[in-house]
């Protein structure tokens, strides 16, 4: 009987060494260019809750000058209270009244994070929202 012979491959039908590598070194380029982008996208989310607090307090500054006909004072509280009203903040954030306005019956806010260096302020003698510039 003749009979055939079944030639068996020297090659494992494993992966082979470089085939990881590859798929790692691949891998590592996809994470090099999310990992950044993920991060301005935090940073950017950060800065929006410390704009949308901003509004808040200076809201809660303005309903409590109605009553008091003046504004609160106070410094960097992480929940402060503005005209016997605790106002909470997103988690981080922290709101001072640095000054009153330059005008009378005016006043100016500026809100940090720990989480970033970054500084938001608003200014109501000069309309509002002043992003990083600060109040003069």
């Amino acid at each position: 009987m003749t009979g055939r012979r079944v030639e068996s491959s020297n090659r494992d039908d494993a992966f082979a060494l470089v085939e990881l590598l590859v798929v790692i070194i691949i891998i590592g380029i996809l994470a090099a260019i999310a990992v950044p982008v993920y991060l301005h996208q935090r940073a950017k989310a950060i800065e929006a809750t410390m704009r949308s607090d901003l509004l808040t307090v200076a809201q809660q500054m303005e309903v409590s000058y109605v009553d008091a006909r003046t504004y609160s004072r106070f410094s960097a509280k992480t929940a402060p209270k503005v005209g016997g009203v605790k106002v909470p903040l997103s988690a981080g954030n922290s709101v001072a009244s640095i000054k009153q306005g330059a005008a009378a019956g005016t006043f100016c806010l500026r809100v940090t994070n720990s989480s970033i260096s970054t500084k938001s302020y608003y200014d109501s003698d000069r309309g509002g929202l002043r992003g990083t510039s600060p109040c003069t």
